[in-house]
Formats: C-alpha cells, structure tokens, sequence
C-alpha cells in the first residue's frame, strides 16, 4: 500500500493529466481521476486482477467520478479508487475462479491485439472447440466470442479517448480487417459511432 501511495505522488507530481479545458477547473479535476483510474486498472490487471473485474470496478468509478459538484476531495477520491484496486487484487489472488472460465477469458486478455480464432485457442488451451464454447456459456451465459468483442470494445473506447490513433489504426491494432467492422460493433455496444464517442469524451 505504501509503495501505492508513492506511485500516485508521483503520478500527481508529473502533471500529465491529459488535455486540459481552459477554465473548466471541475471537467480537468475529472479528467485527472478518469485518467489515473485508467493508470490503476492497468495495473490492477498487471497484479492478478481479472480484465473483466477490473474494467467493471473502472466503470462504476468513473460513473462516481462524473457525479462530482465540487473539486476539493479531488485527491482524496483519487487515492480513494487506487487504494479499493489495491485491495481488489489482494483478493484476487487468493480467489479460486473456474480454471477453464479464467483460461479462455486470459488467453483472450493476451491475444487482444490479435483477431479471434476459435480453433487455434481450443489448440493452444489443450481441449475441444465444443468443450469450451459450452463450459464458457453454461458459466458465463455468454459465447466466447460477444466476450471477446467486449473486451475489444473496452480498448476502443480506452484508445479513443487517452490516444490519438485515428480508428483504422485501433481497428488493426485490435485485428480488425475492416473498420466498418470495428464501426458496427461499437455502435451496437455504445450507441455511439467511434467519431462521436471520440468526440465527446477524449481528453
């Protein structure tokens, strides 16, 4: 926890918050605790947080950021959501998921930048294609492959806000062939095309 706390010093110390809103102190103290959630989240995963978990807990944060009237806690709040990811991932890893469950939802964690290929994880994992769509479903109750498509859509969004790579490039940053692809899945996931989301929300 303290080496924790030194890291977020250092984090608020550096400045480098993302683009700030010329006198909009309330939107770029926001912007501050969205962008250093981003920082925990990473990390959490890094230390054995699940992907989906972590994103989920980034989210709920980020609805709790964007609630705030007043900047004075803006600190506090920030160390507040670091120090709950540092608690989270202790009890990750003393947490016993569904091996099979947490073998796919890894691999696909690891192959993000990489398209899909059913056949070739069922291979690379040691079982059957069948096998694991079915084990996946039954635990999940959903395929493989909308849980994939999340995640990737948790990266576009994570891209086009803290980057500025025009959509074709996360598109085969992600191993999307065709950007319309890209285009429809986030729509459907957002309701937002890519270039409206980007537009609303990047710092």
């Amino acid at each position: 926890m303290q080496e924790f706390r030194t890291r977020l010093t250092a984090f608020i110390e550096s400045g480098v918050f993302g683009q700030m809103v010329i006198g909009n102190e309330l939107r770029n103290s926001k912007n501050l605790v969205i962008a250093a959630t981003t920082i925990f989240t990473r990390a959490a995963i890094k230390g054995g947080m699940h992907p989906e978990s972590a994103y989920a807990l980034s989210d709920k944060c980020v609805q709790r950021i964007e609630k705030l009237k007043k900047i004075d806690s803006i600190v506090e709040l920030m160390q507040e959501i670091g120090e709950l990811f540092v608690k989270r991932v202790r009890a990750a890893q003393n947490f016993s998921n569904s091996t099979i469950v947490f073998l796919i939802q890894d691999y696909i964690f690891k192959h993000l930048n990489e398209p899909l290929r059913l056949e070739q994880m069922a291979q690379d994992l040691g079982y059957s294609k069948p096998y694991l769509c079915r084990v996946f479903k039954q635990d999940t109750a959903q395929t493989i492959v909308n849980y994939a498509n999340e995640q990737k859509m948790r990266e576009v969004r994570s891209q086009l806000v803290f980057s500025n790579k025009t959509v074709t490039e996360i598109a085969t940053m992600l191993g999307f062939y065709d950007q319309s692809y890209l285009t429809k899945l986030f729509v459907k996931h957002t309701g937002m095309t890519p270039t409206e989301f980007r537009k609303k929300y990047h710092m």
